[in-house]
């Protein structure tokens, strides 16, 4: 991550970070995304003065300031708007009702079994087409498609049958 990246998650959660690299690099970004220590090379050591109970403090959009950003922010949080993410029957898997999801256990045993064998079977459906053998090439990638579900050779094998549309 770059250091852009550490003062930007500092400031959006109005908190201190301490990033140390083991090839040196290292820092200290208070919670407005400021950099309060920095070091070069790998034994450096950092020192910055911390003051826990401030820094949190932030203007708003009417002109205000508010002492703690983050209990405000935590103040007016909506739980409903995330109640999708603990519901067991959220309302997309409505539309989802007719797609097979295979078990964990399947499902690990399709990516295993897809990263060797079906793999090795794709390049030998595209060397069949390569050769001529559309016929066969297709079924290959048929097979494949209804075997291996919505793991990656399953998709990849249907963006290929897609493509015998347009041939």
């Amino acid at each position: 991550m770059s250091r852009v990246t550490f003062r930007a998650r500092a400031a959006d959660n109005f908190l201190y970070l301490v990033v140390v690299f083991r090839g040196g690099g290292s820092l200290i970004v208070g919670p407005k995304g400021e950099i309060l220590s920095e070091g070069g090379g790998p034994d450096d050591i950092l020192f910055a003065d911390i003051d826990i109970n401030s820094g949190r403090d932030a203007g708003d959009a009417l002109g205000g300031i508010t002492d703690d950003y983050r209990a405000r922010l935590f103040q007016e949080r909506n739980p409903v708007a995330y109640q999708i993410l603990v519901d067991p029957e959220p309302p997309v898997l409505a539309k989802l009702k007719d797609v097979y999801v295979p078990s964990i256990e399947t499902a690990v045993k399709l990516m295993q079994e897809g990263i060797t064998i079906g793999s090795d079977a794709y390049k030998d459906a595209e060397t069949l087409l390569a050769d001529g053998k559309v016929e066969e090439a297709r079924n290959l990638f048929e097979e494949l498609s209804e075997h291996y579900g919505t793991i990656w050779i399953g998709n990849a094998a249907r963006r290929k049958l897609k493509e015998f549309a347009y041939r």
